[in-house]
């Protein structure tokens, strides 16, 4: 049984304009650079995580397993505090190579978002 199909189609949406621009040149470099096994760059992975994903073990088994697999992995977790999130937040202290970013305030982690973007 179940529900009939339905066809909908998915519109995604940037949260900041400064999420959809290209990067420099510049910037594109490290990001190679980042990911070439012949150099020892620290590989910085930049996670934003919703409210409603932070009940998930996705975003804890991805960054243990990556913290095994290299040391290189330097993570930016962006959530923002709230009931919701205070438990997420207190386990994510605990695991090395982990840099928290949070505040209560939607408009302040859209902004935490696009500091993050430029400089990771």
């Amino acid at each position: 049984m179940g529900f009939p199909k339905i066809d909908f189609e998915v519109q995604a949406y940037p949260i900041s304009p400064v999420l959809t621009a290209n990067l420099p040149p510049a910037n594109s470099k490290i990001k190679f650079a980042q990911l070439d096994p012949e150099k020892n760059h620290t590989i910085n992975l930049s996670i934003p995580i919703s409210g409603a994903a932070v009940g998930l073990n996705f975003f804890n088994h991805i960054v243990d397993k990556l913290n095994h697999i290299s040391p290189r992995f330097a993570f930016k977790i962006i959530v923002k505090s709230s009931n919701y999130t205070k438990n997420f937040i207190q386990k994510m202290l605990n695991i090395k190579n982990v840099e928290l970013i949070t505040s209560d305030k939607d408009r302040e982690i859209v902004e935490k978002y696009e500091v993050v973007y430029k400089i990771n």
